[in-house]
């Protein structure tokens, strides 16, 4: 019976440090911002809205596992995709270089 509970006790040890291990870091100086779905504007996909109201176009969204449903808060650093241009013309188009959900 001891040894049922140790191997137990490894197992659940174990577990805790894989899962301790596949952790993302916080973005740091991230801005905080919104996830919102324009599926429905015509060129358009899923945009980012900063706090000020500003919106941004990422060109790398799909490089992040994020859940893109019920308008996520979320925390990025991004730079600006100067040579770049997009149809949904809703805001600036920017390059994701960390993002963070915070909800």
């Amino acid at each position: 019976m001891k040894d049922i509970k140790r191997y137990i006790i490894s197992v659940v040890f174990g577990l805790l440090l894989l899962s301790s291990c596949t952790e993302k870091q916080a973005c740091s100086n991230g801005a905080p911002s919104t996830l919102v779905n324009m599926l429905g504007l015509d060129g358009c996909s899923w945009i980012i809205q900063l706090e000020t109201g500003k919106k941004l176009q990422p060109i790398n969204l799909i490089d992040f596992e994020i859940e893109k449903k019920n308008e996520p808060r979320i925390s990025i650093v991004y730079k600006e995709a100067e040579a770049m241009a997009g149809i949904c013309m809703v805001g600036k188009m920017v390059e994701i270089s960390c993002l963070k959900v915070i909800d």
